[in-house]
């Protein structure tokens, strides 16, 4: 008959995470550190060896959890900016709950915003700007007094003033697409 094997009682002693031997201890996913590298990336632009420095794990470890906000986390921060863009642009109502107390205040449109979203999304950019083309009373045009002129010679004039300006390729906007 074989001995009866003496459990060994005594407590082993802990391994510390930096200890050289052995396995370092498994990397678990948490909230914090999703939110960590998703700011970290969107907000600030840091590259990834600066992202699992600040987290603790290594570039492997980091990329194995949290691929999909390293990917991704930009391109979520470009849509929340291009849809509060738009909504500057557009104006929106004020935001009320089921009593009527205003949750989010209005938003009144910024009339300089469509000119700045259009230059960023789609590549307008101001052309050089329009001459100003106002007369001023007793100026001449092209040697004619306007003030002498009766209302069917001034629509005649502003006629081929539209012709000119038209042919001449300058808008009225002062904006162009390229």
């Amino acid at each position: 008959m074989a001995k009866p094997v003496k459990k060994n009682t005594a407590t082993p002693a802990k391994k510390s995470a930096t200890t050289s031997r052995g396995r370092p201890p498994v990397y678990v996913p948490n909230d914090a550190h999703r939110n960590m590298v998703q700011n970290a990336r969107s907000l600030l632009g840091l590259a990834e060896k600066d992202i699992a420095r600040l987290i603790g794990v290594d570039i492997e470890t980091l990329k194995k959890h949290y691929i999909d906000v390293l990917e991704t986390s930009t391109h979520k921060m470009h849509l929340k900016i291009a849809g509060m863009a738009y909504k500057m642009a557009m104006g929106a109502p004020a935001e009320r709950d089921a009593n009527g107390k205003i949750l989010v205040d209005e938003v009144k449109p910024n009339p300089q915003m469509p000119m700045y979203f259009l230059s960023r999304q789609l590549k307008w950019r101001e052309s050089e700007p329009v001459p100003d083309q106002t007369v001023k009373v007793g100026e001449t045009v092209d040697g004619i007094n306007l003030a002498d002129c009766t209302p069917e010679e001034l629509n005649i004039l502003e006629g081929i003033l539209e012709r000119k300006v038209k042919n001449s390729g300058a808008g009225t906007d002062g904006a162009t697409k390229h």
